[in-house]
């Protein structure tokens, strides 16, 4: 028998063990980037935790390659690390678990899918994965594509753009003593409806452009992290944003084991101009016809696939979902709730006022003449926005239920696609927490914590759950 070399048996060894990577190894090593897989310290057992997207430092040409090679990187400096140096070494023999938050979430079930067809021995360490107000089956607002969200956001920056024209135009000349007459015997108003008007007014837009348009939510701290998400696209398709939308070809290969289900659905693709006869009114009354040229949303059909399936690691790896439900996104820490509500609810009435002031013109030929009847629409239509913005909010998140972010949905797996639950302490599929998307990682670290309490108790049920094959 032909012996083989030792040298070229350990070349052989060392070029299977690397094949599975998709890079060299040494870039893998070499990537830093904000919230890379850390194990964390003063946590049960070893909890090595996946951290979510992070909107304002976001850059999208430091990975242009998407979520895989933040994957194997994070992989691999787990493989890489030795048990000695584990948070906790002796427990249960130097095993660990994933924790994800958010985007975090799918980066580490994703990986507890590759290392099970690429790492088995680290697969065999795994107990399980917990995710935290994660994006598991992508992120819902996102559904149809990017181009479909784009275009919802669009139509909501034209709304707020046109009542900001239909306000400049009520300030012209006298007429804010007159707007302000209504609320002159609520002195505490006057003032912030004055001031919030005015701002309101000046506020930028640039059609089509929607990094130019952030400042129209931004201003108003309505949705941040979705007007860091419109900034970080910058007009391009980032391959980190496309790899979160629900069906995504990076869930489809690296998560789910997809049925084909794929279903005809009609999304919004832009908008195109028309061309409209219409009626000039004058308090309701019509007085003479007009051509007026309107952007109309355009749609077409396209077949989105669905996540749906089982997942490519087996019922042997129990999961475990957080799920967030405080749906209110001006909750977070960071923001003055009672501030931005103040805000908008003065905004609310000025807009009132403003359109009080178009239909009052339309009565007169110059109002007739300025287009008093439109700015009366545009006027109406943005103060209907800012007096049901939670609504807006919830219709751009996707879901009237979600945790100011991420739609409920998103963030567990029907028993269907899994069905080893780390159950928490109502003992559902999922573990309600009634907290934002923000304030529930936060907690995670609070000793006492619903968070902390649901986390400790799912991660010892891991440990007789888990099914080593």
């Amino acid at each position: 028998m032909k012996k083989i070399p030792v040298c070229l048996l350990f070349f052989c060894v060392f070029a299977v063990s690397a094949a599975a990577y998709d890079y060299n190894l040494e870039y893998l090593r070499s990537l830093e980037f904000r919230g890379k897989a850390v194990f964390v310290q003063g946590q049960p057992g070893n909890q090595y935790y996946f951290e979510g997207f992070y909107f304002p430092h976001f850059d999208p040409d430091h990975i242009p390659d998407g979520l895989l090679p933040k994957i194997q990187s994070e992989i691999l400096r787990l493989k890489e690390t030795p048990i000695a140096d584990l948070p906790n070494p002796d427990w249960d023999n130097g095993n660990f678990y994933f924790v994800g938050h958010s985007q975090g979430a799918l980066r580490a079930l994703a990986a507890a899918a590759w290392i099970k067809d690429n790492e088995p021995e680290l697969y065999n360490r795994l107990n399980g994965v917990i995710t935290i107000s994660g994006i598991n089956r992508g992120l819902k607002a996102l559904e149809g594509g990017i181009p479909h969200f784009r275009a919802k956001l669009e139509h909501d920056f034209q709304i707020l753009y046109h009542g900001a024209v239909s306000v400049r135009r009520a300030l012209s000349g006298a007429a804010l003593p007159v707007l302000l007459t209504g609320y002159t015997f609520i002195p505490a108003y006057r003032e912030h409806i004055e001031a919030a008007l005015t701002f309101y007014a000046a506020m930028p837009y640039v059609p089509g452009d929607l990094s130019a348009n952030v400042e129209l939510f931004s201003a108003l701290e309505i949705m941040p992290e979705y007007t860091y998400m419109v900034n970080a696209f910058r007009g391009l398709e980032i391959k980190e944003i496309n790899d979160v939308v629900p069906g995504s070809n990076f869930i489809n290969q690296y998560l789910v084991q997809s049925d084909g289900i794929s279903t005809l659905s009609r999304v919004q693709d832009g908008y195109r101009i028309v061309r409209r006869l219409e009626w000039v009114r004058a308090s309701g009354v019509p007085v003479f016809p007009r051509i007026r040229s309107v952007r109309e949303p355009k749609y077409k059909l396209v077949s989105l696939p669905q996540t749906s399936g089982t997942l490519r690691f087996g019922d042997e790896l129990p999961l475990g979902y957080l799920v967030g439900t405080n749906n209110n996104v001006f909750s977070g820490r960071r923001m003055n709730e009672r501030r931005i509500r103040e805000t908008l609810k003065a905004l609310q009435y000025g807009l009132f006022n403003v359109k009080m002031i178009h239909m009052v013109r339309t009565a007169s030929l110059y109002g007739l003449l300025i287009n008093s009847p439109g700015s009366y629409t545009d006027a109406a239509n943005a103060h209907n926005y800012i007096k049901n913005i939670d609504r807006q909010i919830s219709e751009i998140i996707g879901s009237p239920e979600s945790d100011s972010f991420v739609a409920k949905e998103s963030q567990f797996f029907p028993e269907s696609m899994h069905s080893n639950i780390l159950y928490g302490s109502e003992m559902g599929i999922y573990q309600e927490i009634n907290l934002n998307h923000e304030d529930i990682i936060r907690s995670k670290n609070i000793t006492g914590s619903a968070v902390q309490l649901e986390l400790e108790r799912m991660v010892e049920a891991a440990l007789s759950q888990r099914i080593r094959l």
